[in-house]
């Protein structure tokens, strides 16, 4: 119970000490994400560049997104997402709050272009398997009448 109480002491000093719109101390979210997995030693494994950590960290999260799907619980999955996405902001502030969601606007405008994209190419490809059977039946026909 001790050390619930210096976690929560810690956790409600930072926010008290936190003004409106201001960063949240980097120990804060050190702390929260500490807490989470069980560990306050936070050491990277490796040294990695922008490009690596961002097709690792994709990686991870399709993973734990298939492996949601698979069990039928992405209200799990969205849940503990959005609750560290909030971790993340409160952190950033109202600019870095500001800026998440402005990210997750440009990337749901993308994805949509995406699946508009997908659809017109499935569509193409439809409508010229169809147009091949017809042919493929004219075909038949004008062999069978010959």
């Amino acid at each position: 119970m001790s050390n619930f109480k210096v976690f929560l002491d810690s956790v409600l000093a930072a926010i008290r000490d936190k003004k409106k719109g201001e960063r949240a101390p980097p120990a804060l979210l050190t702390l929260l994400v500490a807490r989470t997995i069980g560990t306050e030693n936070m050491e990277p494994i490796d040294v990695l560049s922008p490009n690596e950590l961002k097709r690792c960290y994709v990686a991870i999260t399709c993973h734990l997104l298939a492996d949601a799907a698979k069990r039928d619980e992405l209200g799990i999955f969205t849940d503990v997402f959005s609750e560290k996405l909030a971790e993340v902001a409160f952190h950033l502030g109202s600019r870095g709050t500001g800026d998440i969601v402005r990210r997750f606007g440009s990337h749901l405008k993308r994805i949509d272009a995406e699946m508009e994209a997908d659809c017109k190419r499935f569509q193409k490809l439809s409508d010229e398997y169809e147009a091949s059977l017809a042919d493929e039946d004219r075909l038949h026909r004008e062999g069978d009448a010959a």
